[in-house]
C-alpha cells in the first residue's frame, strides 16, 4: 500500500529522533523537516505560483529568489554557511533565502 511521501518522511524523522536527540541535533531537523514538508516541492511552489496570475514571469521570479546566491562562494554549502542557507518563507508563502 503507498502512503504519501510526507508520511514516509514524518515516520522516518520520528523513527530518528533518539538519536538526533543524543546528537543535540533534533531541534533543528524536527524544525526543517516540518518547514520542507509545509512548503512543498520545487514543483508544488512553482505550481502555486503560476496558478495566482497564469505568468511563468512569476515562475522565473520564484526561482531566481529561491536560488540567488546559492553558489559555492556564497558559503551555503560549507559547514558554517548551513544555518544561514536554510530557506525561510517568502511574503508569498513560498521558501526563501534568509
Amino acid at each position: 500500500m503507498s502512503r504519501p511521501a510526507a508520511d514516509v518522511v514524518a515516520g522516518l524523522v520520528a523513527s530518528l529522533r533518539p538519536q538526533l536527540e543524543e546528537a543535540g541535533d533534533w531541534p533543528l531537523v524536527s524544525t526543517l523537516t516540518r518547514q520542507v514538508l509545509a512548503a512543498g516541492s520545487s514543483a508544488a511552489r512553482q505550481r502555486r505560483v503560476l496558478r495566482r496570475r497564469g505568468l511563468l514571469t512569476d515562475v522565473v521570479d520564484l526561482l531566481m529568489e529561491e536560488t540567488a546566491d546559492r553558489g559555492p562562494e556564497s558559503g551555503a554549502h560549507t559547514e558554517s554557511g548551513v544555518l544561514e542557507s536554510i530557506p525561510a518563507v517568502s511574503k508569498w508563502g513560498e521558501l526563501q533565502k534568509p
